[in-house]
């Protein structure tokens, strides 16, 4: 926004409290960070706490105070028409879909910081501040004490946490695998074979969606999962991204023969440009435009099968279904007599939830991640010439920083923290990966304030930076 304003309370009171209720479309959600933007009418810093709160209480308004991170500092916050931002790097888990997230400041004596607020139109509804909780405030929208308030400076980042974050069942991204026929589970927990195999003519290739991914002709071979489908009657998803699927009359993505022959396939009686759900349910046709690249969501709610293509809701099918204990599920083929997958494949997940419409088109095109270890993403967007470790941000850190490194050709990698004196303090990364871009979030909210060093391996490359943690 563009802060025209700040707000603050008037009285002297043990602590000034502004929260914002935060709406998120996830069953569950981790903050990564809580940003906050000050004014002032003279030059001053400031030290205060970021809250959140649940919505017990009176009228749906703040109630328990769920989580705090005490203690960051504003070091030197701009006299209004000046604004200053601050965004703090936080690691807080959330299992509901909306909180009271704010800052909260000593008030005795009243001081001259407020928080900035954006009076530039009225999109955000017309507003008032209600104390609750004694001295608790928080913006609604019935009536207008602000007539053009818009917003005030308090923003989250996250990212959707839980089971939408690591699938519970299946979750193959087609990466860091360690063989040319082996390809990790990712799902926290896993089931099944973990690295699990590969049969041929099925192979890993590059051009996923996000990075290398599953690809065959044809024949008869699959992803052996090792995992007995047993979704039985309870809710769930399934997600893959497709391209250039090739009609064998048909060519199969998945299924398991011993669960009432549940399978999904391509062309064959679905015809070209479409899949067919089969097993344990009325068909379920489903388009899928071929040559092309499309991510599908089939999500049983109990009630209901939708089928969602890039993360629109394409069709609503009323089915009770219950699958019972198979023989085997198998991803990128169905058994050994009919023809496998022929085409491209990547991101395959099974959870057992069913998930929200807004979950669907808020995530069905993000890369959620490296393979079974929280925090590391992957940005494979080129591959780097060299191998490089770049300083950690930010630097100095309180409690968590991001740590980036690059990997010119496949290898294993190692990216371990020491203390001061040499010794070990955490193993960040310690596995097989392919070439490209990475970072790695180091929370050092259990370490004491200091300088640590961070060493980086891979291949013959070593290098060694240091990180300044400051409480």
């Amino acid at each position: 926004g563009t802060y025209e304003n700040g707000y603050r309370t008037v009285s002297n009171g043990d602590s000034t409290r502004f929260t914002h209720k935060m709406t998120m479309p996830y069953s569950s959600t981790t903050l990564t960070a809580i940003c906050v933007t000050w004014t002032a009418t003279a030059s001053i810093s400031l030290t205060y706490d970021l809250v959140v709160y649940d919505t017990t209480g009176p009228g749906g308004g703040p109630g328990n105070l769920v989580a705090s991170v005490i203690g960051v500092t504003a070091p030197s916050i701009a006299i209004f028409p000046g604004h200053s931002r601050y965004r703090y790097t936080v690691n807080i888990p959330l299992t509901q879909n909306s909180y009271y997230i704010g800052a909260r400041w000593d008030n005795n004596p009243i001081l001259a910081c407020f928080i900035s607020a954006d009076e530039n139109g009225t999109s955000g509804g017309p507003a008032f501040k209600i104390p609750t909780l004694g001295g608790v405030y928080t913006w609604t929208s019935t009536v207008s004490e602000f007539p053009n308030f818009k917003n005030h400076g308090i923003r989250a980042e996250g990212m959707p946490g839980g089971p939408a974050f690591f699938p519970n069942v299946l979750y193959y991204k087609f990466e860091q695998n360690p063989g040319p026929l082996l390809t990790p589970n990712c799902a926290t927990p896993p089931a099944g074979t973990n690295p699990a195999p590969i049969t041929a003519p099925l192979t890993l290739t590059s051009g996923g969606q996000f990075d290398s991914c599953l690809s065959g002709t044809g024949g008869t071979g699959a992803v052996q999962t090792g995992w007995n489908c047993n979704l039985a009657n309870g809710n769930w998803t399934i997600s893959f991204w497709v391209s250039n699927l090739i009609d064998l009359n048909p060519t199969y993505l998945f299924g398991d023969v011993g669960s009432t022959s549940f399978r999904c396939f391509y062309g064959g009686a679905a015809l070209a440009n479409n899949m067919l759900l089969r097993g344990p349910l009325t068909d379920i046709l489903i388009p899928c435009p071929m040559p092309g690249s499309h991510v599908f969501h089939i999500v049983y709610d109990g009630t209901n099968v939708r089928v969602y293509r890039n993360g629109a809701l394409l069709s609503t099918n009323p089915r009770t279904i219950n699958m019972p204990t198979g023989t085997g599920f198998r991803v990128g083929g169905y058994n050994n007599t009919n023809f496998s997958m022929s085409g491209k494949m990547d991101e395959f997940k099974i959870v057992r939830y069913a998930m929200s419409t807004a979950e669907v088109s808020q995530t069905w095109n993000w890369d959620l991640g490296g393979c079974g270890i929280v925090g590391i993403n992957n940005n494979n967007n080129q591959i780097p010439e060299l191998y490089k470790l770049s300083q950690n941000y930010p630097n100095p850190f309180n409690p968590a920083t991001q740590i980036s490194f690059g990997i010119p050709k496949a290898g294993n990698v190692k990216l371990v923290v020491y203390d001061i004196l040499g010794r070990e303090v955490a193993t960040l990364v310690n596995e097989f990966r392919t070439a490209g871009n990475y970072s790695v979030d180091f929370d050092a909210s259990n370490y004491a304030s200091g300088v640590y060093l961070y060493r980086f391996e891979s291949g013959d490359f070593v290098e060694t930076k240091k990180m300044l943690l400051v409480k």
